[in-house]
């Protein structure tokens, strides 16, 4: 059967077919015999299927054809082979919701795998389950659960599984701050500095019990040292944050913190380190290089800070004098595309205040209402307010 699937696509099982030979003709029976026929390939194991399904399914070291590589999963996660075919259906689980974009067979896959007793076919299922109503995040955490159980002797079955619940656990539907913690801090000695980053924020916030900004620190500064530079940038981040709340602001510090997390390539920290560059706050004040870190982010790949950024540079170019409003246009309209919604906000108010003309009025009106509809509440109310003053 599998060696069907093959014949023709990656070299595998050739098939012999067994006819009745007709007797030789005088002219073959003159003629030499014939040289002795190449002996078939060795049929590849089911095994070997896999890995080259895997392959197929990734490129790695084959052009990439991800119909023959669900065809090969999908063959195999029918095998008797439990192991074979949990590991298959996982396969085809992550190619579905990735490559194919097909959820519905991703479900299936899944459902094959949890079945199968796979933990991590549990652990995939129920991450998808708690993006979902109440209902649907209390079945993920029996699923996350039951890959504890079967995957008791994986320590890192438990520590994905516990890091889930401690995230699953801070959601509206089942907030639990007992339980998330709990969770996380099981995760946390298991090695997953994720975690205390998630403890070091339960106690920022308040998520669900009193805020505690000493055990907030506390959880930070583990995650600061717990060796993963992106996890340390992170927390580099928390800390400066701390520092520059009301009652423990220690600006030289924060920005020590900051300049940590720059180096780490954590973006919303050299964010914040620039703002405080144009502020002067814990260094001296300098408009140019809070400019220049703003370029800087402006051209990164994340396109919540490029976005971020080109709006501090409107601002910038829009109040700084010489003010040059056609650069602060320009960064506007960048951060706006970006989807930053204080961009589209500050546009407006440049083409109702500063560049004006009927054709920039329509512009205005239709920038402001698209923030009027916008996830941001003090946008929105912003322009509400402003669109009753544009005719």
């Amino acid at each position: 059967m599998l060696g069907g699937l093959l014949a023709g696509t990656l070299g595998g099982m050739a098939h012999a077919t067994e006819t009745a030979a007709p007797a030789p003709t005088a002219a073959q029976q003159a003629a030499p015999a014939p040289a002795p026929a190449t002996p078939a390939a060795p049929a590849q194991s089911p095994w070997d299927l896999l890995k080259a399904g895997q392959a197929l399914a990734s490129g790695e070291g084959v052009a990439k054809d991800t119909a023959k590589a669900r065809a090969i999963f999908e063959q195999l996660m029918e095998q008797d082979n439990k192991q074979l075919a949990a590991a298959a259906a996982y396969n085809l689980a992550k190619l579905a919701a990735g490559d194919l974009k097909d959820p519905d067979l991703s479900t299936r896959a899944l459902e094959r795998g949890i079945a199968l007793d796979d933990p991590w076919a549990m652990i995939m299922r129920a991450q998808a389950l708690a993006k979902g109503t109440a209902k649907d995040q209390a079945k993920a955490a029996e699923l996350y659960l039951r890959a504890k159980e079967v995957g008791q002797k994986n320590p890192d079955v438990q520590k994905a599984a516990d890091y889930a619940l401690g995230q699953l656990y801070l959601t509206p539907g089942l907030l639990s701050a007992k339980k998330a913690l709990a969770y996380h801090q099981s995760a946390a000695d298991l090695g997953n500095a994720w975690s205390l980053m998630a403890i070091g924020g339960i106690y920022e916030k308040g998520t669900g019990t009193k805020a505690n900004w000493t055990k907030s620190r506390d959880a930070y500064l583990k995650a600061y040292d717990s060796g993963v530079a992106e996890v340390k940038g992170a927390a580099a981040l928390a800390l400066a944050r701390l520092y520059s709340q009301p009652g423990h602001s220690a600006p030289k510090r924060a920005v020590e913190y900051l300049l940590v997390g720059q180096q780490s390539g954590n973006v919303w920290a050299t964010m914040m380190l620039a703002d405080r560059y144009l502020k002067g706050l814990g260094v001296k004040k300098s408009t140019a290089t809070a400019r220049r870190l703003y370029t800087e982010l402006k051209a990164g790949s994340d396109p919540g800070a490029s976005g971020a950024a080109a709006f501090q540079l409107g601002r910038l170019y829009s109040t700084v004098k010489p003010r040059n409003l056609k650069l602060a246009e320009e960064n506007f309209k960048f951060g706006a595309a970006r989807g930053d919604v204080w961009s589209s906000f500050f546009l407006a108010q440049l083409y109702i205040n500063d560049m004006r003309s009927k054709a920039n009025r329509r512009k205005a009106r239709e920038l402001l209402q698209g923030v009027a509809k916008s996830d941001d509440p003090q946008a929105r109310k912003a322009a509400t307010a402003l669109l009753k003053k544009v005719r």
